[in-house]
Order: structure tokens, then sequence, then C-alpha cells
């Protein structure tokens, strides 16, 4: 998976993806409220599409994506805008670059349905974050497969349902702070339009 977006980094950025980020930025701007003494991190961050839009509004900034070529491109792009900010880039989730402790708010958009091991990932945001710190999930509502349907290598969620994630996310120590949909959009694939929506879940440790 890491290969394929590696290969799509330098071509990532369409008008498309820009305007769906802000969306999503402003929603977890909104939802969260981060200030500018925050430190946070982004986990996918993908080419910081989302995270270029929230810098103004933290102190500083971490970047976590598992691929490379995602990271370099993200990493550039804040290093433009904001390079005081930009506090640590790690490849991993466990990386010693991301202390345990260390994080006011993790955010991450379009990103979990892609990750197998759920509760893997859950316990690590919990460790990763200060007391009273917030999660903040962006990602797909339940959807039937379409969405996917046009990558083969795709082995990941078919979407969530929020409420069933925000109950799974209280068994790795967290408490419901909201949750809603807020976004709805079609998809251009071949032949066809895929309409999707997506939810916003923030959880409190």
């Amino acid at each position: 998976m890491a290969n394929r977006f590696d290969d799509e980094a330098k071509e990532w950025d369409t008008p498309y993806r820009a305007k769906r980020a802000e969306a999503i930025a402003a929603e977890i701007n909104k939802q969260v409220k981060f200030s500018s003494t925050d430190n946070v991190l982004e986990f996918g961050c993908g080419t910081a599409l989302v995270s270029s839009n929230l810098i103004d509004s933290v102190g500083s900034l971490s970047l976590m994506d598992n691929s490379t070529g995602m990271l370099e491109v993200a990493q550039a792009k804040i290093k433009a805008i904001a390079p005081k900010k930009l506090a640590a880039a790690a490849s991993d989730l466990f990386s010693p670059l991301l202390p345990d402790g260390s994080f006011d708010g993790i955010y991450t958009s379009m990103v979990l349905h892609h990750v197998l091991d759920i509760a893997e990932v859950g316990q690590r945001f919990y460790q990763l974050l200060k007391p009273g710190g917030k999660l903040c999930i962006v990602d797909l509502n339940p959807d039937d497969g379409s969405f996917h349907a046009d990558d083969g290598s795709f082995d990941g969620h078919n979407g969530f349902d929020p409420e069933a994630l925000a109950q799974e996310f209280t068994g790795f120590g967290f408490t419901r702070d909201y949750c809603d949909t807020f976004y709805t959009s079609v998809k251009k694939a071949p032949g066809r339009d895929v309409p999707y929506s997506l939810f916003i879940l923030v959880m409190k440790k």
C-alpha cells in the first residue's frame, strides 16, 4: 500500500482533494478548537492537505505517514508555510520521534479505513495523548464497497458506523465527545459516480 502512495504522492493534490481537505480541516478545528499552544499529530498525513489548513491554528505539528513519498511532500509543504511549527516527521506511529503523552490532539482524515488492526492504533493514540487530549477521526460512513471498487489492492474497511467506532474506542480508555456526519460528495470513478459521506468523531482521553 505504501508503494502505491509513494508513486502517487507528487500528483496527489488535485483541486477536488484540496477543496475536500479545506472542509475537513474547518470541521476539525470547529469541533476540537485547537489553540496556539497545542502540540498536535496528524496520523496518515498524506501530502498534508489537511494540516496545511490547520497549521495556523496550532502551536506545533508532527506528521506521520508510512508512505515516504507522501511524507516528503508533506514536510516540504509545511516547511514552506510554517517551518518553525514542524516538530517531527515519522513513518511509524511507534517511532521515538513521537513520545508518549506529548500531544494535545491527534487527527486523522480518510485513513483509518485503511488500517486493519484498529485496536493497535487506537491504543497507541491513547498512549500518545496527554490527559484531556482529543482524538479526531474523519472517515467514511458505511459503504457497500463502491468507494474502493476501482482499487484492486484495497483490503481495508468499507467505511464505519461512527457510533460503533466510538464504542470500540471507549474500550481503549477514551470517552465520546462529539459525532456527526458533516460532508457529502461524489467520487468520480471510471464510468460512474459514487456518492459518499464523511463523519467526524471526537474522542477525549
